[in-house]
């Protein structure tokens, strides 16, 4: 029974980091395709394909943190990958609040952040659930 689980657990964190670099390698062609879109089609054609690219990461990122509160539970003997996978979903919800903060600041001062504000948060959430992932199956530690 607790190998089993065992096998269960390094399901559930694989599937964690691998849906955060699905989401990432998402909001990568987001970015990438969003300039060729507004050049090569019509401006209402336009913002029906940005609102269902919308639609899909919203929900790749609720995808996303619901394995990565599993990866959390799942985890939680292990200290250094909870911190890990908790530091990660942190970091990944800042990817939801930093548009609502910047929209707000846009009338105060004229900030133009470019694709790296998109970029930061999901890769550096990627990063650190891959490095909960490496923590969690470290030789030697114990469980």
């Amino acid at each position: 029974m607790n190998a089993n689980l065992e096998r269960f657990t390094a399901l559930v964190i694989a599937v964690y980091a691998w849906t955060i670099s699905v989401f990432l390698g998402a909001v990568l062609l987001d970015i990438t395709y969003a300039d060729l879109l507004v050049e090569t089609l019509g401006s209402d054609v336009v913002l029906e394909v940005f609102t269902e690219a919308a639609d899909f990461l919203l929900c790749l990122g609720s995808v996303v943190i619901v394995s990565a509160i599993a990866a959390i539970l799942f985890s939680w003997k292990s200290r250094a990958a909870r911190y890990l996978f908790i530091g990660s979903l942190l970091v990944f919800l800042l990817e939801f609040i930093l548009p609502l903060f910047f929209q707000f600041l846009q009338g105060i001062v004229t900030l133009i952040p470019g694709p790296w504000l998109r970029i930061i948060p999901p890769g550096l959430a990627s990063w650190l659930a891959f490095a909960g992932l490496l923590a969690y199956f470290r030789p030697g530690q114990s469980r």
